[in-house]
């Protein structure tokens, strides 16, 4: 990162260089003018003989929270040409001791009169078998209610009566137990009977039948009595006729009691996102100001009227019961001397939003909480802060509701002009009220943020009713609508979004489970009006827009893309269209998906962090984008969600509250990311920051099975999750065992690098000896006399040539056997989310690599071709999404992009002979079906450029090497390329800094 704000370990530096160094001094000081100067300095280096120039450790005195250090450095070629670099700097993060902000809810007041009278479930005695219906009435006397509503949340609902009489759910969302729905009630004078009734669900993570609720009672004066479920209910199994009726005598049926177990969360209904505000006076001039912020939910950031920064979705999705991100902005701008204020927006986010099917406020109880403090050092250097406590007001905003999978609702008409200017009048506010400071680590957050990086127009207009049009933005993304629109007041504008239609031309929402992804804008009817939603976020292509009085345009609704914000790095030429495209698809993905956590999908209801997505995608993610700072993000919270027996985990946060499991392939990510990360940009931090916790699963997994067999404790056990034969998404079409092990293996044999990387050699000595015992095992339990391995599948023969498991032999042979059966299958593969990554590499290791190229262009199901030719413009989650159980079945889902990194390594021919790439192997396979093919790579060691193509029917390759670096062509797969008098057949030809071009023959 460059110039980070808020760095919460010590800095591991790098720079790029013009010409090949030969040696380097770094100074650093307190001031850029000192630093520019030579004086004052607080570290300097020296000149130091060494071409690096990445991984550079700062060895200076010991930076307190907040110091800024200014650092450049100084190298010379071996020619004593010397460079300068402009001055650049770090912050130090704020550590736990250096914050005095209080945690303030932010809770509408009707959400905290309902807190307050309780959560109360109720379930009854007696065993429920499946299907079995247990019914439960009260009385509830109407004297004197002007209104009444019922708040209710079940498993599994068949229906709710009052006085015999079926009531209807008011608003778009059916009842559920996760979060509460209202039915009005038509109460009479005197008793009222209330009934409803619950049937069992079978299934795992589905909770008991139980039910939570109350009765809200409005007097003609406005005043509101609550009657909750915590008593006065009755139930039974089974009831018998005329039950719900008033004369029914319920004398014998036992009260409702509390279940065993509770449901996970809080099931309150959606309120308003709330204004904090707090005015306050500068005296003196202002040098700087740091605002450091974060939420239970999410928040922006206001001073003196203006927006703080860029960022989206703040403080972006964690595990926020074990780590929540707090974020530093430099505000020096937005502040003068004299009166200021400082505004919080705050909504639900991932805190307070439905999750993963679980209730609301899964991750802790009610209400959503913000915490601020504002920094500021004078030009005398005198300090002031300004932090979230005492004095501080909070009034509703016209954000009404604001849920991660469900969308927003936003009334203009209710907006507060002013709200975070310094003379705004907010004596009607009301004190915000301090709340429970959360147990969870908060942490400085020292990743790019999510950003609006794109705006797309729509390419196509349809009107599909009389009152609906759906806008085609031709591409499937993550990301916001942005509304422009004139009207009157109180015009409902509703925004339903989706990946796909129906054949009737509108949305198609069924692949999106229980998730509503709706916006909904209510006008003001102020000339025109532009807005898009702050709190929520969806994966969409296709938006349905109804409500408009004349029909849209382009300018209308327009679309804006959103992800982490990292830095392109690879560029891929493929002369072959459809894999080019491919390749595109893959990028949008990985852009949809790197959202806060690496999700699996931005549209349904999951979007979760799992890790064998990541696992399998992050070589491809180093390709195509900078990840190194993300994956240190992104380790912190693997670490945060390891288990106490030293596994790390499957998804963060878990799918189901509690839930710990460790499972092959999956939480391998803890090992093969900061692997990754290290290969691809040569900084050996993420290794060491993350070692212990990398010792910790490795040794669980050992001490689970001393055999070297990952035979036992393997979590879920996904397997090859969603190969071609399953019949359901997890079943063992290769044995699970053997995937267990060979994934295993490949982590034991990434440690051994790593430790050696770090100046471990014992540890590297210990690993290597653990590859070979695993090694061994494998051999021994899954690879037959006659060449067969495991039970013959594609991936029993991809994962131990992949990962270096056979000898000579018995890697031709499988080679042999998998190209066979790629070709009994009329070339096509069989393989799901881990044996994919490692097929095409497999096969050009084991020397069939026009069997790779081939099934690379395959269009046939399954294939990546085919994908394409149906129109993605994202990878699918299945191999048929096109004709795939809907019940899960994302179109934006990275993990069958994996094999992108293929493509770099092995179709352009960039790999990395050494971390950084400051040494890169070219090795391209040169088929002439692919027509041409070529890369650029921006490493750490500078942009790598290399095409191929042919020239008269002979290869030729061109090849840019990068200052410093050195290259080695080699031609493993047939092409023997010449450079004079060399010829990489004979020997690898190597390659200075520079533009080189190679020929062979025809």
């Amino acid at each position: 990162m460059e110039n980070p704000l808020s760095l919460a370990r010590s800095p591991r530096l790098a720079w790029s260089i013009g010409a090949p160094q030969a040696a380097y001094r770094i100074t650093c000081a307190a001031s850029e003018r000192d630093l520019q100067r030579g004086r004052n300095l607080s570290w300097d280096s020296g000149r130091v003989e060494s071409a690096a120039h990445f991984d550079i450790a700062y060895e200076g005195p010991a930076i307190a929270p907040r110091q800024r250090v200014w650092w450049r450095v100084q190298t010379w070629t071996a020619q004593s040409a010397s460079a300068t670099s402009r001055p650049a700097f770090w912050e130090a993060a704020i550590t736990p001791e250096d914050w005095s902000a209080e945690w303030l809810a932010s809770e509408h007041p009707e959400a905290k009169a309902d807190r307050l009278a309780g959560l109360y479930w109720i379930t009854g005695t007696g065993a429920q078998r499946a299907g079995v219906v247990r019914a439960f009435r009260t009385v509830i006397d109407g004297s004197g209610a002007a209104s009444a509503e019922l708040l209710l949340s079940a498993n599994t609902l068949q229906g709710i009566w009052l006085n015999d009489a079926p009531l209807q759910a008011d608003g778009p969302e059916e009842q559920s137990w996760t979060t509460m729905a209202v039915y009005p009630l038509a109460l009479k004078p005197g008793p009222n009977v209330l009934a409803f009734a619950l049937t069992r669900e079978a299934g795992f993570g589905v909770p008991a039948a139980a039910a939570a609720g109350m009765v809200r009672l409005t007097s003609p004066s406005g005043q509101v009595r609550r009657i909750t479920t915590q008593s006065g209910w009755r139930t039974q199994l089974t009831p018998p006729d005329g039950w719900r009726q008033a004369a029914f005598d319920d004398s014998a049926w036992p009260e409702a009691t509390p279940p065993t177990r509770l449901p996970a969360g809080e099931p309150w209904l959606p309120y308003p996102a709330m204004h904090l505000r707090k005015a306050f006076t500068a005296r003196r001039r202002i040098r700087s100001a740091r605002l450091h912020a974060t939420a239970l939910g999410c928040y922006e950031a206001w001073i003196n009227g203006h927006r703080v920064g860029d960022r989206m979705m703040a403080p972006e999705m964690t595990d926020p019961a074990r780590r929540i991100l707090f974020q530093t902005y430099d505000v020096t701008a937005l502040m003068r001397q004299g009166d200021n204020a400082v505004g919080l927006w705050v909504g639900d986010g991932w805190y307070g939003s439905e999750y993963s099917g679980i209730s609301r406020f899964t991750f802790g109880p009610a209400p959503c909480r913000v915490r601020a403090q504002l920094d500021i050092e004078y030009d005398d250097g005198s300090r002031e802060t300004v932090a979230t406590g005492p004095g501080w007001k909070t009034k509703p905003s016209p954000v009404l509701s604001s849920e991660i999978y469900d969308g927003e609702v936003y009334d203009a008409r209710a907006e507060v002009e002013g709200w975070s200017q310094a003379r705004f009048d907010d004596a009607a506010w009301a004190a915000a009220e301090p709340a429970e400071t959360p147990t969870a680590a908060v942490e400085a957050e020292d990743a790019p943020p999510i950003r609006v990086v794109q705006t797309l127009k729509a390419a196509k207009i349809t009107q599909v009713k009389p009152d609906a049009w759906v806008l085609d933005f031709g591409q499937n993304f993550a990301g916001w609508p942005l509304l422009k629109v004139r009207g009157q007041a109180g015009d409902r504008i509703e925004m339903r979004f989706a990946e796909v239609l129906l054949s009737s031309g509108e949305v198609d929402q069924s692949n999106l489970r229980s998730a509503l992804a709706r916006d909904t804008y209510v006008l003001k009817g102020r000339g025109e009006e532009t807005w898009s939603p702050r709190f929520t976020y969806h994966g969409f292509r296709y938006v349905q827009i109804s409500g408009l009085r004349t029909p849209p345009t382009a300018e209308t609704l327009k679309a804006l893309v959103g992800h982490n914000d990292l830095t392109m790095t690879g560029l891929l030429r493929l002369g072959d269209p459809v894999i080019e495209t491919f390749w595109r698809n893959a990028v949008w993905s990985q852009r949809s998906n790197f959202f806060g956590l690496p999700t699996d999908c931005p549209q349904r209801n999951e979007r979760l962090g799992w890790m064998g997505d990541a696992e399998v995608f992050w070589p491809a993610a180093a390709y195509n984008m900078d990840v190194q700072a993300y994956s240190s993000r992104v380790m912190g919270d693997v670490r945060h969600g390891q288990s106490a027996k030293g596994g790390f985990p499957d998804v963060i946060p878990p799918f189901f509250v509690g839930l710990e499991l460790t499972s092959p392939g999956w939480s391998d990510a803890g090992v093969v990311l900061p692997h990754t990360a290290w290969m691809r940009s040569g900084d050996t931090g993420i290794v060491r920051e993350n070692w212990e916790a990398m010792e910790r699963h490795m040794a669980y997994i050992l001490s689970q099975n001393p055999n070297h067999l990952w035979a036992k404790a393997r979590g879920a056990d996904y397997g090859d999750w969603l190969a071609v034969d399953a019949k359901e998404p997890g079943d063992a079409t290769t044995p699970k065992d053997l995937v267990g092990t060979a994934y295993w293996a490949r982590c034991a044999g990434m440690m051994a690098e790593m430790a050696q990387a770090i100046g471990r050699a014992d540890d590297a000595v210990r690993y290597r000896a653990l590859f070979d015992q695993i090694r061994a095992a494998f051999n021994t339990a899954y690879v037959k006399a006659d060449g067969e391995i495991g039970n013959g599948s594609q991936t029993s023969y991809i994962l131990p040539i992949a990962f270096g498991l056979l000898d000579d032999g018995a890697k031709a042979e499988a080679g042999r056997r998998l190209a066979a059966d790629i070709h009994r299958r009329s070339d096509t593969l069989s393989t799901g989310f881990l044996g994919t990554p490692h097929i095409l590499d497999a096969l050009a290791i084991s020397g069939h690599a026009e069997v790779a190229v081939t099934l690379l262009l395959q269009r046939a199901y399954p294939s990546w071709g085919y994908m394409v030719e149906k129109g993605a413009t994202t990878m699918w989650e299945r191999w048929n999404s096109d004709t795939g159980d809907v019940a899960m079945n994302s179109y934006n889902h990275y993990a069958f992009g994996a094999i992108v990194d293929f493509l770099f390594r092995r179709i352009a021919g960039v790999a990395p002979a050494a971390p950084g790439f400051d040494q890169v192997v070219i090795d391209p396979i040169v088929d002439q079906r692919l027509g041409h093919a070529g890369a650029d790579y921006i490493s750490s060691a500078g942009r790598i450029r290399v095409d191929w193509r042919f020239d008269n029917g002979a290869p030729v390759l061109n090849i840019d090497v990068p200052p410093g670096a050195q290259a080695e062509v080699r031609a493993s797969t047939g092409v023997d390329w010449r450079l004079g008098d060399q010829r990489a057949r004979q020997a690898p030809i190597r390659l200075t800094s520079g533009r080189h071009r190679l020929t062979a023959n025809a």
